[in-house]
């Protein structure tokens, strides 16, 4: 069985860790929760990817990458 060894969300701009939120996998569940590392939102949509690493039964890593978005926080 496959299991999630590492989650984390990069800003496709400058290929960094995004500074707006840390990912993390809810214990014993199939989600993924985002908890904000500052008070500020950023001032504009940030392309994003989430890149989850899973080791295999052989111990072999696997990423997957997933294309998503940090929208701003409009208010309503």
């Amino acid at each position: 069985m496959s299991r999630i060894e590492k989650v984390e969300l990069i800003t496709k701009a400058n290929g960094r860790v995004n500074e707006y939120f840390v990912p993390s996998i809810a214990t014993g569940m199939a989600r993924v929760e985002f908890t904000p590392t500052q008070e500020a939102a950023p001032q504009a949509d940030v392309a994003s990817e989430l890149q989850l690493t899973f080791k295999d039964k052989f111990g072999h890593n696997v990423v997957v990458k997933l294309p998503m978005n940090v929208h701003i926080d409009k208010g309503e």
